[in-house]
């Protein structure tokens, strides 16, 4: 049976049907995460002196990671086998690739905000390092409710 190895979920950061501001990469393995912040503006310079690029990865053998990355490998079939009609055009795409095992793969794109995802991006920040920023792709009103209230 082929199982989840590797999930990448993946936001270009923009407006209507242009998304080519920014992109934010999460990578999640069963004992790593990494993101990337790419900024994806015609003058690459131009955009790292405004934005700079962000670039970390953490590869552990905890098993509280190990036990999490089930959870969140648990839900994945239900992220894939979402049917939404709805399609933000002020947002850019969340874009997940999933893995197997097997090196097969499998890409769904969804044109709505985060909060959909709350449950499972959730448990992916729970593996974000204490000393790295929560990554954009991951945030849901739940960081903003957060920010509101201090």
């Amino acid at each position: 049976m082929k199982t989840i190895t590797r999930i990448v979920i993946r936001r270009y950061i923009g407006y209507f049907d242009d998304p080519k501001f920014s992109c934010n990469k999460v990578t999640v393995t069963e004992n790593s995460i990494a993101y990337e912040y790419v900024p994806q503006f015609e003058f690459q310079a131009e955009a790292e002196a405004h934005l700079g690029m962000v670039k970390w990865s953490y590869k552990t053998n905890n098993q509280i990671f190990h036990e999490t990355y089930a959870e969140i490998v648990q839900m994945i079939p239900e992220i894939l086998a979402k049917k939404l009609d709805i399609r933000a055009i002020d947002i850019g795409p969340i874009e997940f690739t999933i893995t197997y095992s097997d090196k097969t793969r499998v890409r769904r794109t969804f044109e709505i905000d985060g909060d959909y995802f709350k449950d499972l991006f959730a448990l992916i920040k729970r593996l974000v390092p204490m000393m790295e920023e929560v990554p954009e792709v991951l945030l849901t009103s739940d960081d903003y409710d957060d920010e509101e209230e201090e």
